[in-house]
């Protein structure tokens, strides 16, 4: 026996017993909502170690305490089912995904880009992959929008947009209308050749929208074409309407605040008629006169309904930030279905934004008096620190880092006249 000798086996078996027994557990992870919820106990040293995700939930700053002194942590978004699968990876190293359902192999591999384990990430994609057609017959736009929202999954993307164009009629008889509209406006329409288009695609141009068919033409036809039937994030249908911005930023210009505006009024703008809205946004706060205290942020912003966060990561283009319909004062989550953050990758650009619109509105708002202007867990401000954490968690993924640094942020109260 040599003095380097390895026995990996011998420390998965003593965690995958550590696991079962939860030996001096120290937190606890509430997984799920209404009737499928489960505490799940679990030792948060084992699983900072493993996930940066855990080392910012179980940190000093973020986490909370139950009257036993157990760190507590509530994934209302993950169930237990995928979130125990989780776990038995992270304590054990091994993980049993091909006797999973499709739908549950979904779930695995969304928690665990919100959760950040990328080796777990990589393992699901190389199943995906290898079983591609059958889970592109099986759910085609689950599949299409895993690798549309999933930005890492470059194999499989790949693979699923080949094997969409081998097999695109048996594919398309799934869910003809939202395939198309992929096709349209993702990189599928540039693996399919206009012949291929013609012979597998057109037959079934009846299913489709007119302005739809128009633009599948108009890209295949016109070199370059830009469609028009999803070129913007609101649909203002017949409407004519004026914009007149009035902003004091050191961070966006009007062509941005007009784009957040328009993200604001999706739901509101109802008027057939032409009318000119007028935009006041009044600065509450900003961190260059007002530091990055949590405390003069509330004291500035509680009181105030309908605010806008917009904030400039250090050394780069990139601006991240949110929407909060309601107020910020309070101590814990708030719940809206009208809110939304955001990240532009330059903010010379306001084609290269990312908008995540809320899709656990119980979990929409956080609101404590440790930390500035947090949405959900997904952006949490910390007191005092300029030293943003982003968890993909309530809102869909904006494509930020994990961390990083602000080098100013802003709030502003929106009035509409």
């Amino acid at each position: 026996m040599t003095s380097n000798s390895t026995f990996h086996s011998d420390v998965t078996d003593d965690f995958k017993k550590l696991y079962k027994t939860k030996e001096d557990y120290d937190a606890i992870i509430i997984a799920g909502e209404k009737s499928n919820v489960k505490e799940i106990k679990v030792h948060s040293l084992i699983l900072r170690t493993r996930s940066s995700y855990f080392r910012t939930a179980f940190s000093s700053n973020w986490a909370e305490r139950n009257d036993n002194g157990h760190l507590v942590l509530k994934k209302p978004n993950i169930s237990a089912l995928v979130l125990e699968i989780i776990l038995k990876y992270l304590y054990c190293g091994t993980v049993d995904i091909q006797s999973q359902k499709i739908e549950i192999i979904f779930e695995i591999l969304t928690a665990a880009d919100e959760l950040g384990i990328q080796r777990l990430i990589n393992s699901v994609q190389k199943l995906l992959v290898q079983n591609c057609y059958k889970f592109l017959k099986s759910d085609p736009f689950k599949m299409l929008e895993l690798i549309t929202s999933h930005n890492e999954l470059n194999d499989l993307k790949k693979v699923s947009l080949e094997t969409l164009n081998k097999h695109c009629k048996d594919i398309l008889r799934k869910d003809p209308i939202k395939i198309f509209n992929f096709i349209n406006n993702q990189e599928a329409s540039k693996e399919m050749k206009r012949e291929e288009f013609m012979i597998e695609v057109w037959p079934f141009r009846h299913l489709l929208p007119d302005n739809l068919i128009e633009d599948i033409l108009r890209y295949y036809l016109i070199s370059g074409s830009v469609p028009h039937s999803n070129a913007f994030p609101i649909r203002l249908g017949n409407i004519n309407i004026k914009f007149d911005i009035k902003i004091d930023s050191v961070i966006i210009n009007k062509r941005i605040a007009l784009l957040l505006t328009k993200w604001i009024d999706e739901k509101t703008i109802v008027n057939k008629h032409s009318k000119k809205v007028i935009y006041n946004f009044n600065l509450l706060f900003r961190s260059s006169i007002d530091g990055f205290s949590s405390q003069i942020f509330h004291q500035k912003c509680d009181n105030k309904k309908s605010t806008i966060v917009i904030a400039k990561i250090s050394n780069s283009n990139m601006l991240i930030g949110g929407y909060n319909p309601l107020y910020w004062s309070g101590n814990g989550y708030k719940s809206t279905t009208n809110s939304f953050i955001f990240s532009f990758n330059d903010f010379n650009d306001p084609q290269s934004a990312k908008l995540g619109r809320v899709t656990n509105s119980d979990y929409a708002v956080y609101c404590h008096n440790n930390f500035g202007p947090s949405f959900g867990h997904d952006l949490c401000v910390p007191n005092n620190s300029n030293n943003w954490q982003y968890h993909k968690t309530s809102y869909p993924n904006i494509e930020v880092p994990n961390s990083f640094t602000i080098s100013e942020y802003e709030v502003f109260q929106i009035v509409k006249r």
